[in-house]
């Protein structure tokens, strides 16, 4: 079976014998950390908050929503105030950091869930 692939701009086709490519061999590469204007545009990007709550983030120093949800069903004041100090304060944010391993429990995300979105947001 060939695969068809269409330039929906000039209307060009190729014609390839593969029809699924094979899979890369390529390790993944994870990156240790994003920036914090990566990480609150792809926590909007995948709904984690909205555009607007990335922005305030990155601006007013105002947390999104579900982000504030997490910090407050802290029960200890000082892991409250820390939380906010990183998810606030840093330019950079860090892939085991345990912050990123309290926001993932809570999401129900799994290693790789959490993988994907530092790759993704790495890329931006």
């Amino acid at each position: 079976m060939k695969r068809i692939e269409v330039n929906m701009a000039t209307g060009e086709t190729v014609e390839h014998d593969d029809y699924f490519p094979e899979p890369s061999t390529e390790p993944r590469v994870i990156p240790q950390s994003v920036s914090r204007k990566q990480f609150y545009m792809h926590a909007a990007y995948v709904e984690m908050c909205t555009k607007e709550e990335a922005l305030a983030a990155l601006t007013v120093g105002s947390l999104p929503s579900s982000l504030q949800g997490i910090v407050d069903g802290m029960s200890n004041e000082a892991a409250k105030w820390e939380a906010k100090m990183q998810l606030l304060g840093s330019n950079d944010f860090h892939r085991d950091s345990p912050w990123v391993l309290v926001i993932a429990a809570v999401l129900q995300w799994s290693d790789d869930q959490v993988d994907e979105f530092w790759i993704d947001a790495n890329a931006l």
